[in-house]
């Protein structure tokens, strides 16, 4: 039986409606968390350079860290092959990883900055559910000036980005996700950025880990896509993460049709970022042996047609709409002439399961009922 993992390098689309309602949801009361000096803010929505499942260190790319089996020692976990070093291993002992206090479903994790390049960084708010995360960061200049010369898209986010991201959990689990910069409050001295992930933990959680977050090199993008170099530092993070699962199963067994594909539905459940879902799609994918790294022009095809679902679309009590968008990602799992799909769809604003009337996906139509 085999489990393939594929990651998504499309890029994030934002209504002006989302740019104002995402993070002004997750970065709520955000004010207890943020060292002397910093403002509380809300937020809009860059470009999603995903994460692959291995561990990896490339310019304008993010990835998640690849490990092993977790170790438990003197009560706190670690994973072997997850580059723990020694004084990683001295800083989660003696208190290097900063508690997460969740208020009103939210996670917020305290002092969790570090300052370096004459900038700081801080982890501001995490919400999320089993599977799913958005965290905001907030990158604040430390001598009190804007950051200048920040050129916007048309959807307000900021071309900017690290030089090397890494947000590792210590799961040795594939992962796909994107992050983006935006400025909240161009006349202050604070970016903000979103980084927004799906982890396939196999019915496990990804709350109560910990997240060790690595940053080097702060750039942006200037006129006629000059780089300009914002600062230059490393940065380290390590919290918790935790907030309130506040995801909803929604009924099975619905008929699904899409790429040419039929099946059913085997389980789904929604949260305010995500819709996660499996589905048994009656037919194999034949996939081919590989000699080389990369994959034929056959298996592609297979990713695309079994892997890329279409837009989920969640309808709300007062008519309005949200969208959640593929970004890629997912497990396939051979059953013999059936193929087990694992999904996860994040959306582009933050939605209250209270409040949904039904989702459609996959050609399907989930009424929720009150």
């Amino acid at each position: 039986m085999s489990n393939l993992h594929f990651d998504s390098y499309d890029d994030l689309r934002f209504s002006d409606a989302a740019k104002d309602r995402l993070t002004r949801a997750v970065a709520q009361g955000v004010a207890s968390s943020r060292p002397v000096g910093s403002d509380d803010r809300g937020a809009a929505p860059l470009r999603a350079p995903v994460r692959s499942g291995k561990r990896a260190r490339r310019p304008f790319a993010v990835a998640v860290a690849a490990a092993a089996a977790a170790l438990a020692i003197g009560g706190a976990a670690y994973a072997t092959g997850a580059f723990v070093t020694v004084g990683e291993f001295a800083a989660d002992m003696f208190g290097g990883v900063a508690d997460t206090q969740v208020v009103d479903s939210i996670g917020h994790p305290v002092e969790a900055s570090a300052s370096s390049g004459g900038v700081t960084v801080t982890a501001d708010a995490i919400i999320g559910d089993r599977e799913n995360y958005a965290v905001v960061y907030s990158i604040v200049r430390d001598d009190g000036q804007p950051f200048d010369l920040l050129e916007t898209t048309e959807d307000g986010l900021i071309l900017a980005g690290f030089d090397t991201y890494d947000a590792d959990l210590g799961m040795n689990n594939g992962s796909n996700g994107s992050m983006y910069f935006y400025d909240a409050d161009p006349a202050d001295n604070a970016i903000q950025m979103v980084d927004r992930c799906s982890i396939d933990v196999s019915g496990g959680s990804i709350v109560g880990k910990t997240m060790r977050a690595h940053f080097e090199g702060l750039y942006a993008y200037g006129a006629d896509d000059t780089m300009v170099r914002l600062a230059d530092g490393t940065w380290d993070l390590r919290f918790k993460v935790d907030y309130e699962d506040t995801s909803i199963d929604l009924p099975a067994g619905q008929d699904v049709s899409y790429n040419g594909l039929s099946g059913v539905v085997k389980s789904a459940r929604i949260s305010p970022i995500a819709l996660t879902f499996d589905l048994v799609v009656n037919e194999a994918m034949d996939w081919e042996e590989q000699s080389s790294g990369k994959m034929s022009d056959h298996n592609s095809q297979l990713v695309d047609r079994f892997l890329n679902t279409p837009d989920v679309v969640v309808t709300m009590r007062d008519g309005s709409s949200v969208i959640g968008h593929d970004l890629g990602g997912g497990t396939t799992e051979d059953l013999g002439d059936a193929t087990l799909v694992h999904k996860a769809v994040t959306f582009d604003e933050i939605v209250d399961v209270d409040q949904i009337v039904s989702v459609a996906f996959c050609g399907t139509d989930v009424p929720i009922s009150e």
